[in-house]
């Protein structure tokens, strides 16, 4: 992570992704699949990977709902999952810490770890 950007993480509370952005880990990502089987995806990577539960899945928007817990901080993350075409989502992310300002960039590992899990297991749209 770049000194500047860990600088700005001081005061800034949250963390998301996007289209159009410099920061490659911050890029909407674009997979082979169908919004039912990423939501499927993302519920055992959060089991498995992450210390928090799933708070909600809605399957019609797409979305999910992550509480996550790490020592004294609590962080909110809510993964969008939006159906492009035949087989095809875009996946975004949006993740804040709860109680304190500054996330030091922890919502960003939280966002690669959540992309890392699905580039491993499904094809990435370029």
């Amino acid at each position: 992570m770049e000194m500047g950007y860990k600088l700005t993480r001081f005061w800034k509370d949250g963390e998301e992704t996007r289209d159009h952005t410099s920061i490659e880990e911050l890029q909407t990502r674009y997979y082979r699949a169908s919004q039912k089987d990423v939501l499927q995806s993302l519920e055992t990577v959060v089991k498995k990977n992450i210390p928090g539960e799933v708070v909600s899945v809605d399957q019609e928007r797409g979305e999910m709902v992550i509480d996550i817990q790490e020592r004294s901080r609590r962080y909110d993350m809510v993964i969008t999952v939006v159906t492009m075409e035949f087989r095809e989502v875009a996946v975004d992310v949006v993740s804040t810490v709860r109680n304190r300002k500054g996330d030091l960039g922890k919502n960003r590992q939280w966002i690669a770890q959540v992309y890392g899990a699905l580039d491993r297991s499904f094809e990435r749209k370029q």
